[in-house]
């Protein structure tokens, strides 16, 4: 199915535009989990999200291209998982989870975890369709039907 693959990609092209449109309010979301040192946040939020846009453009531009695009999806998800699941466990006050850098800010909590895991979920099942070739994927074709098939021509 290639609606999973172009909606993961425009998802994640929307979170990258959401940081793009304000590096510097997104770094400043990124201290609040207390992970990176000050000096290099504005390096690590444009790394970030040049990542998550790449990925983005790479799962809706095509099966071939979402072979990178799908890896670099699930690292990403992945890191997010990470730093919002410790600063929640260190009971942060974090007031901006950063999903869409500056926009749509929502408070740390158990529901911000919850989607952090289903974005993990979905890019997992996206990168495993990819990589097999299925049509999860929105990519590969159907193999020939079984010899002796009245469907074989």
């Amino acid at each position: 199915m290639k609606s999973a693959r172009v909606i993961l990609g425009v998802v994640l092209i929307a979170m990258g535009a959401g940081k793009l449109s304000d590096v510097g309010g997104y770094a400043t979301a990124l201290a609040a989990f207390d992970l990176v040192p000050t000096g290099v946040l504005t390096a690590v939020a444009i790394g970030w999200l040049v990542v998550e846009l790449l990925a983005g453009v790479l799962l809706v531009a095509g099966t071939r291209t979402a072979r990178v695009g799908a890896p670099l999806a699930v690292a990403v998800n992945v890191a997010y998982a990470v730093m919002t699941t410790q600063g929640y466990a260190r009971h942060l006050a974090v007031g901006n989870c950063t999903c869409f850098g500056v926009h749509l800010a929502q408070r740390l909590s158990w529901f911000v975890l919850v989607q952090d895991a289903y974005m993990i979920f979905l890019s997992l099942w996206v990168l495993r369709a990819v990589l097999r070739g299925g049509r999860a994927a929105g990519g590969g074709s159907r193999p020939p039907p079984p010899a002796g098939s009245p469907l074989r021509s």
